[in-house]
């Protein structure tokens, strides 16, 4: 009997032992998962669904004066290099008006060019080297209307010249006349004096004192003539050398009005020519950056293209690629810029390829409101990667590839989880209706 109830005792005792075993384990686990969910940090995240787009959209590329297509050197998918040729068009009128134009505007620098050496007194013209290279005959008819011009004026003021020589010379001899006349009057007013003593001495007759007097009268009459003639040709004179001097003013006048004139309507043939030159050089739609033709609306040689229509959709080739996410309204006071975002592939081949690590680049400033009606803001995500996967388990990314963004808000505990619904709810504990 006794030995039965050691054995029973033994029994409990043991029992007893596993027991105190289970709950120190199960406390020690319990504090061991309190520890860990205090410590153990989960990612707070805000899920976004979007799709790889270009850095810079879609570009379309349009022509502004329109016209018949000649040549279309690309196709649709096609990589295309900046500069590169996309579509010629007929070049008849853009090529004729810019052809009379470069005419005009040669031939006007030309005149202005001779006009600047008339003012300057150039005895010739001097061109300038690649101008005369390219228009050598414009540049000989120049410098011959420049020398016949310069000869007409250096012959009309030599004849100008020669005539106030002429005068001065005229001048000249009246004025020796003059004197002579006017010595010989002295003389003959000397005699004059000496024959009236004469004849009051009656040494003398009154004829012959008639004479002297005759001689003197004529003498006195020819200064004055010569007087008069003499100041009227230094009034001629003076006139000749105003004239001489009036065509030189008058040459310069005209030449300087020409000059003047002829500036400005290069200055205006010039902007002429480069509207022209533009226009010419848009007869050939080149590729505003380095891409891939996504869409051609010319698809034949011959067509016509309306001033300002759409002739190419192109995608950019190497601006990059971003993700562009459509966050819901009721997380936007989580996410701001820079924070660090996971991108997945929204398709079920997602666990293929893991996952591409990128952060926020720009938020929208307000909310958008789809077709559809749904309302969100666009997210920016920049991405460094150009595959999903690693190894030979790649997936290229491209542009409208669908994807799933979370954007990393911040952390909290594993505890903070796990009690976050009773905490959230403790403001409204202890309230009725």
């Amino acid at each position: 009997m006794i030995l039965e109830q050691k054995a029973v005792y033994q029994k409990l005792e043991n029992v007893g032992k596993a027991q105190r075993s289970l709950l120190f384990f199960i406390i020690a686990g319990f504090l061991a998962f309190i520890f860990w969910a205090s410590f153990s940090p989960l990612d707070l995240v805000s899920m976004a669904n979007g799709s790889i787009e270009p850095v810079n959209k879609v570009q379309t590329v349009q022509h502004l004066e329109g016209g018949i297509v000649q040549k279309i050197l690309v196709r649709e998918g096609q990589p295309v290099i900046k500069g590169q040729a996309l579509i010629e068009l007929e070049t008849m009128n853009s090529g004729s008006s810019y052809a009379e134009m470069l005419s005009r505007v040669n031939s006007l620098i030309a005149d202005k060019t001779r006009l600047l050496a008339e003012i300057k007194g150039d005895e010739t013209i001097t061109f300038d080297d690649v101008f005369l290279a390219e228009n050598f005959q414009l540049a000989q008819r120049t410098e011959t209307l420049f020398q016949a011009r310069r000869n007409q004026l250096i012959s009309s003021l030599q004849a100008q010249k020669d005539e106030i020589n002429v005068r001065e010379k005229t001048v000249q001899e009246m004025a020796t006349r003059i004197h002579y006349s006017k010595k010989r009057l002295l003389l003959v007013q000397e005699q004059n004096e000496i024959e009236k003593k004469l004849l009051t001495n009656s040494l003398s007759n009154r004829y012959e004192h008639l004479d002297s007097l005759k001689e003197m009268n004529k003498l006195e009459s020819d200064i004055a003539e010569g007087e008069v003639g003499l100041a009227k040709t230094k009034a001629s004179l003076n006139q000749a050398k105003s004239n001489l001097v009036a065509i030189q003013n008058k040459y310069n006048e005209e030449v300087n009005t020409a000059y003047s004139e002829t500036r400005n309507q290069l200055n205006e043939a010039e902007q002429r020519l480069k509207k022209y030159k533009d226009s010419l050089e848009r007869t050939v739609l080149r590729a505003p950056m380095d891409g891939i033709i996504k869409n051609l609306y010319v698809v034949t040689e011959g067509g016509v293209i309306a001033p300002g229509g759409t002739v190419v959709d192109m995608v950019p080739g190497k601006d990059g690629l971003i993700v562009e996410a459509k966050l819901p309204p009721q997380d936007i006071g989580h996410v701001q810029q820079g924070q660090s975002v996971f991108i997945q592939l929204a398709s079920g081949e997602a666990q293929n390829y893991g996952r591409l690590i990128g952060a926020v680049d720009s938020i929208s400033p307000d909310t958008i409101t789809s077709e559809e009606g749904d309302v969100y803001y666009v997210v920016r995500i920049s991405i460094n990667d150009e595959y999903f996967g690693k190894g030979q388990n790649l997936y290229k990314l491209s542009s409208g590839v669908l994807v799933t963004a979370g954007i990393i808000t911040g952390q909290r505990s594993v505890l903070e989880y796990i009690f976050s619904p009773f905490v959230q709810s403790l403001p409204f504990a202890l309230t009725e209706r």
